[in-house]
């Protein structure tokens, strides 16, 4: 049986939520498909929180806003790429719109494997990927998270790709 990138959208946007969490890849916001951001391009996922008020800090907490870009197979630093076009995007539309400072950003970049042959393996480590709530007067983050997954016999399973290494470091 052949797997396709728009097969792996489809599970991700029909799944429940918690299902994908007990398949390793944890979403909880809402989701929008296939979402024109502009000529910035067509992203395959996006997922966001709205800014909201937190009652017990008594002002606004940002809103986040995931892109999720999706491969069939090796996930590299193009697929980074586009899914910062998709990023610079959403940022200019809302700064556009005087809401810029509202959200938190995310890439979250799925594919079945990913490139270990260049300096892009280490991204994923790289980024503040802590977005706990935030007040919305606060400097808006920008986190990046890499899952590989496999489809099998029983079902789909998501990895996080964190702390990768060089096998040989030379010291």
């Amino acid at each position: 049986m052949k797997f396709f990138e728009k097969d792996l959208e489809e599970i991700i946007y029909l799944s429940d939520k918690d299902k994908l969490s007990d398949r390793g890849l944890y979403l909880n916001g809402k989701l929008k498909r296939q979402l024109r951001i502009g000529n910035y391009g067509v992203a395959d996922l996006i997922e966001y929180k709205r800014p909201y008020y937190h009652p017990y800090e008594k002002c606004f907490m940002k809103g986040t806003i995931n892109i999720l870009e999706l491969k069939k197979d090796k996930i590299g630093v193009s697929t980074f790429f586009q899914a910062l076009n998709y990023l610079k995007g959403i940022q200019t539309y809302l700064e556009e719109n005087s809401k810029e400072f509202d959200y938190n950003y995310k890439i979250t970049l799925i594919g079945s494997e990913f490139d270990t042959s260049s300096s892009f393996c280490y991204l994923g480590d790289m980024f503040n990927n802590d977005l706990d709530e935030q007040h919305i007067f606060t400097t808006s983050k920008i986190s990046i998270d890499i899952y590989t997954y496999s489809y099998g016999l029983e079902g789909i399973e998501f990895t996080q790709v964190t702390g990768y290494n060089l096998k040989n470091k030379g010291f």
